[in-house]
């Protein structure tokens, strides 16, 4: 029975520390795939259309997959073993594996950073804001170039993936000047969340919800810290391929999470697709919201409720029926009750009030005067959705009399009904 049972990929031991590495890059990688699809499901079916910060995300996803190859290929060619372990070939192998891989780590939190800002665009519709978020993208992609050339040129510029060796003594303060740059635009992005919903005029507590939704980025401050810290414990030991392990999980959690957080603000609306609510609001993500309008009105709301507009229209029918009753004999004193059928649809979309009726309802010339009189409401629970709406036709009934000559004719023209929900 025992002989049914598969040996480890790889074991834990006091000289081999390399299956913590498969185990947190297996994990993370796993983590992206599943945000990143949803994310695309989202964009596709839920809350279309893509744009600029979807492409970038997308981008980082397949950075962060090759990220994830290197370090998969890093543990199998013996990082996280004993450094006497080792060959003189695999020692050179295994430092030129985690030298590539670092710059993959550099370009996927850019293009995570990056990807946000572009977000912060696609909400805003004030160009102040814009003009911020254009800047945090041009700090980021500094950063990003100081970084690679901070990386590319140490040590030994012959052979700067070399770092196992007593002489590399800067490498340190090289990763302290990328991880402060990296926590300040951290800073940066959390603070474009709040000045994009600070002069909103809305409920604090959805202020809140969107702020929140851009501060769960803030970890990555503490795994930036925590990556720093281990790089100091590991540049500072004497076995750099066994210690260095834990400096790796930092890195591939910093870099998984990234990525992770920035598709974040797409799980609400996925989940919300899946609760009817019954035609209610279902809670609908104000960050949803305004990514469709684009930000916030002139009038300082968020995506607000968009105006039902009412159609109330008569037939060919009744129009023929009402043009007849002027041409009829006006000897006839005779009183006609013909009846036409016609439509009345209330239809939702982004009309404003001018295409409502007064207060009387709406004054339609046909030959005679008819009055259209109008006392429906609609829902406005639904937010423009059409899902659980029900539609009904309803009946209209023209009554009009033909008077004597030289008398004006007049029909009054009432209906009522439209549409409601479930």
């Amino acid at each position: 029975m025992s002989s049914d049972i598969l040996p480890p990929i790889s074991e834990v031991t006091a000289t081999d520390h390399g299956a913590f590495v498969l185990i947190t890059n297996g994990f993370g990688l796993c983590l992206v795939l599943i945000f990143t699809i949803i994310r695309v499901f989202a964009r596709m079916f839920i809350n279309p259309p893509f744009d600029r910060d979807d492409l970038l995300m997308g981008v980082a996803t397949l950075l962060a997959i090759i990220y994830s190859a290197l370090l998969f290929s890093l543990v199998s060619k013996g990082f996280g073993r004993a450094q006497d372990l080792l060959s003189p070939a695999a020692l050179v192998t295994v430092q030129k594996l985690l030298y590539a891989s670092d710059f993959f780590f550099l370009f996927t939190v850019w293009a995570s950073k990056c990807s946000m800002a572009l977000l912060f665009t696609r909400l805003t519709p004030r160009a102040d804001q814009k003009r911020l978020a254009l800047g945090l993208r041009i700090t980021v992609t500094v950063w990003l170039v100081l970084s690679v050339f901070l990386v590319a040129l140490q040590c030994n510029l012959s052979r700067p993936w070399i770092f196992m060796n007593p002489q590399c003594k800067d490498a340190i303060v090289r990763w302290d000047i990328i991880g402060a740059i990296d926590i300040a635009t951290e800073v940066a992005l959390f603070g474009m969340a709040i000045l994009l919903v600070k002069d909103l005029k809305m409920d604090v507590s959805k202020k809140s919800f969107v702020v929140v939704a851009f501060a769960l980025r803030l970890p990555m401050i503490a795994f930036t810290v925590l990556r720093l810290q281990t790089a100091k414990t590991w540049l500072g030991s004497s076995d750099l391929s066994l210690d260095g392990v834990f400096f790796v999980i930092w890195s591939i959690v910093e870099a998984h999470f990234s990525i992770c957080s920035s598709n974040i603000a797409c799980l609400k609306p996925f989940i919300a697709a899946f609760n009817t609510s019954f035609g209610g609001s279902a809670e609908i993500n104000e960050l949803s919201r305004m990514d469709r309008s684009g930000g916030h009105s002139n009038s300082g709301t968020m995506n607000p409720i968009k105006n039902f507009s009412r159609r109330h229209r008569a037939d060919k029918n009744a129009s023929n029926v009402l043009s007849s009753s002027s041409n009829n004999d006006p000897n006839n004193n005779n009183s006609k009750t013909p009846t036409a059928k016609g439509d009345h649809r209330s239809q939702l979309g982004d009309r404003g009030a001018g295409h409502r009726g007064g207060a009387g309802g709406r004054t339609l010339e046909m030959g005679n005067e008819v009055d259209i009189i109008h006392e429906d409401t609609g829902s406005i629970g639904s937010g423009g959705s059409r899902q659980m709406i029900i539609q009904k036709d309803v009946t209209w009934d023209v009554e009009y009399s033909t008077p004597s000559i030289n008398k004006p004719v007049k029909g009054r023209l009432r209906g009522g009904g439209g549409v409601g929900a479930v």
